[in-house]
């Protein structure tokens, strides 16, 4: 699975961590929407799956780490 959502604001880095620990990144950055999104979609993930991350410019692309 991969998805693209978009951010209120630029920014420039990546990892792979727990859905979890990104939802907390993210809601400490403002990044509401996006938080939302992640929880809202049709397949929802469950917290503690892996997921690689890359914030380039004002979107955000996760896919879940195999």
């Amino acid at each position: 699975m991969f998805i693209i959502f978009s951010l209120s604001r630029p920014g420039m880095c990546a990892g792979a961590l727990p859905l979890h620990q990104l939802l907390h990144k993210l809601a400490r950055s403002g990044q509401h929407k996006a938080v939302a999104a992640l929880r809202g979609l049709s397949a929802p993930l469950p917290p503690d799956v892996r997921v690689r991350w890359r914030i380039y410019g004002m979107s955000l692309s996760v896919e879940v780490a195999s």
